[in-house]
């Protein structure tokens, strides 16, 4: 990894799929927490129950990703003192 300034300034930029429709293709199948429409309400039909479930696993393996990358940032950040 490369080392942060000495001042401990740095800008970084991620592009990331995020969570768009298709949502289905925005998570591997390990992280399919949500199934059967556990978050949802109970009034949407089956196709809008799964879409839910869908759009939160995509918002899951986002937050999953995020922290990973917040997490290799301050354990660099602590390396260099």
């Amino acid at each position: 990894m490369a080392r942060l300034p000495k001042d401990g300034k740095a800008v970084f930029f991620l592009h990331m799929e995020g969570s768009h429709f298709g949502y289905k293709e925005r998570y591997p199948a390990g992280f399919a927490a949500f199934r059967d429409g556990q978050g949802a309400p109970r009034s949407l039909p089956p196709r809008q129950t799964q879409l839910v479930d869908e759009y939160d696993n995509s918002i899951y393996f986002t937050d999953h990703n995020v922290r990973g990358i917040i997490d290799r940032l301050a354990s660099a950040a602590a390396r260099q003192g």
